[in-house]
């Protein structure tokens, strides 16, 4: 779809697959009933839909920049660990595959 409406170049899926298929992908067990308590407190701090304190409870679980267009997101996500501001540009849709591809990019912005 990104191709036919000239968002992404013809060549840009065929990379990202291949970007994507060298990444290590851990996947996530289920929610456990503390961590889904940790997720609605964070959700009632911040005001932040479930959805997104899932996100933002993994995200410091695992230590890991949370890269988000989202403003209350990202307004919660530096009360511990680092952030990460994803610069806006209609080019990124499905892009950013890496945080080092990112900042060399100059798409995302890393807080401490």
């Amino acid at each position: 779809m990104g191709v036919r409406r000239k968002r992404i170049k013809p060549e840009q899926p065929q990379t990202t697959l291949g970007e994507l298929g060298r990444l290590t992908i851990d996947t996530e067990s289920a929610l456990t009933t503390a961590r889904g308590r940790e997720v609605l407190a964070l959700s009632e701090k911040h005001g932040l839909t479930v959805y997104d304190a899932a996100y933002l409870e993994l995200a410091r679980r695992y230590q890991l920049p949370l890269g988000t267009l989202d403003g209350d997101l990202r307004k919660a996500a530096p009360s511990r660990g680092r952030s990460a501001a994803v610069r806006p540009n209609e080019n990124l849709r499905g892009c950013c595959i890496t945080e080092d591809k990112c900042l060399k990019e100059g798409w995302l912005s890393l807080r401490e």
